[in-house]
């Protein structure tokens, strides 16, 4: 008689666990895609000097999507290191959006957008598109920082080198 039972108690702890919560439901998010919330495209990266780096991407423009709420940027360092940022940027109409945001290394970074079509009851989403990666311009102020931290682990003092006078 109790193993007539075992396969329906199975299926009622999975269910429960799935849909119920448990301790650590606040680490998992899942989204809902909705197919009328068109992602968008033609992302490129704009400037990329650092510490600041800028990037756009066009509105989906069909008539079978739905109006944006927003747009959700998202970027780290390459390749997967750590965990992602994130900003949510309220679509204000027109065809094409840009962002900016610093960044506190002179690196390459990947980024993603995905579309906010709702934000009720958890939201629906665009699937994330991938733009280029970010291959900051480091110039001399970053690359003068650079050596420095790499002196200061060999234990190297730095001295200036004055440019020699012309006669």
């Amino acid at each position: 008689m109790k193993t007539k039972f075992l396969p329906v108690i199975i299926f009622a702890t999975i269910s429960l666990s799935l849909f119920a919560g448990n301790s650590n439901a606040g680490e998992i998010k899942t989204t809902l895609i909705d197919t009328s919330c068109c992602p968008p495209d033609s992302l490129k990266v704009v400037s990329k000097t650092f510490p600041v780096f800028c990037v756009s991407w066009h509105v989906a423009s069909d008539s079978n999507c739905r109006v944006p709420y927003g747009f959700e940027i998202q970027w780290r360092r390459y390749v997967g290191a750590g965990p992602w940022s994130s900003f949510i940027k309220i679509y204000t109409g027109g065809t094409t959006e840009n962002f900016c945001t610093r960044v506190d290394t002179c690196t390459v970074y990947q980024w993603r957008v995905r579309t906010i079509c709702d934000t009720l009851n958890g939201g629906t989403y665009s699937d994330w598109v991938y733009g280029n990666k970010i291959i900051m311009d480091c110039g001399i102020v970053a690359l003068t920082d650079d050596i420095r931290e790499q002196a200061e682990k060999l234990n190297i003092t730095l001295q200036a080198i004055k440019p020699k006078e012309q006669d």
